[in-house]
């Protein structure tokens, strides 16, 4: 008679079931064969193990699909998130051309104001002579 043990996690690695298996042993002319309850035994537990091994493969099945999901949303999100920021470039882009625009202009004025001061104080220099001939 012979045992082998055999260990079986589900679901959570915390959750550990230890199935033991008995193998009886008939003795006959050729040699040693199992009982057949000893491989009814073996294959329920070989069918336990299995089953386990379904159960895992399709619970990782799913959270892949759940990340992948999310793997989803997120490139959607960045997506959106790239075209607004392009926007928002363009805005800028926009507003400074409008602003280098203004300064050019602001520029212009400035010089303006600076040629009627140097006519008023020509004509302010040319009446105060006049006065004081």
């Amino acid at each position: 008679m012979s045992i082998v043990g055999v260990r079986v996690l589900s679901k959570g690695e915390s959750e550990k079931k230890e199935k033991v298996i008995v193998i009886d042993v008939i003795e006959t002319p050729r040699g040693p064969v199992p009982s057949a309850e000893s491989l009814k035994s073996l294959v329920e537990a070989w069918n336990e193990v299995l089953s386990t091994i379904n159960e895992n493969t399709s619970e990782l099945v799913n959270m892949m699909k759940r990340i992948e999901d999310h793997i989803l949303k997120l490139s959607i999100s960045i997506s959106k998130l790239v075209g607004k920021l392009d926007s928002f470039a363009q805005i800028l882009s926009d507003l400074k051309v409008s602003m280098d625009s203004l300064k050019d202009e602001f520029a212009e004025i400035r010089e303006s104001n600076l040629m009627k001061d140097e006519k008023l104080k020509k004509k302010a220099k040319k009446h105060l002579d006049e006065i004081l001939k």
